[in-house]
């Protein structure tokens, strides 16, 4: 017996997943170019020294930026999968960092981080809405295939 078809995501399930997708790359430049400040501070000749405090930091900001970035590609593609996809994970996310961008809102005074907050927050609600949900339950069993019986019927038995 075939396994089951694989049903294929709608248009609603795509919009989340490309979000994250989105975040993901993002956060991959951003750890990309905290690298190369780490990389170039560091250099002998470099006008651009950081103190061992500030490189410790941006050292912190460049791991940071990487796990997210993994975290966020991996949440699209589980999103993407169909009833084998988990909904909680991606929400998860996205509540997180909206939770730290307002942690760091209010910790550093500035309202810049409410705007990430703000999207993140968006990103999960939207993961809330029927749309969205909808396809990530369990495939129904497949349907028992037809018996076979005996092409000539009981005039043989």
């Amino acid at each position: 017996m075939p396994p089951p078809q694989r049903r294929l995501a709608p248009g609603a399930i795509r919009w989340p997943a490309g979000f994250l997708k989105l975040y993901g790359v993002l956060m991959y430049i951003l750890t990309a170019l905290l690298t190369l400040v780490l990389i170039v501070s560091r250099m002998p000749d470099s006008s651009n020294r950081l103190t061992e405090p500030a490189w410790e930091v941006v050292l912190y900001s460049t791991l940071i930026s990487l796990g997210l970035a993994v975290l966020f590609t991996h949440a699209a593609r589980r999103l993407r999968r169909g009833s084998n996809g988990h909904a909680w994970y991606p929400m998860a996310l996205c509540v997180l960092v909206a939770a730290g961008g307002v942690y760091l809102a209010r910790g550093f005074g500035e309202p810049a981080w409410l705007g990430l907050s703000a999207v993140y927050a968006g990103a999960a609600l939207l993961l809330l809405l029927p749309s969205a949900r909808a396809w990530i339950r369990p495939l129904r069993p497949p349907s028992a295939p037809p018996s076979v019986s005996n092409a000539t019927g009981p005039a043989e038995a």
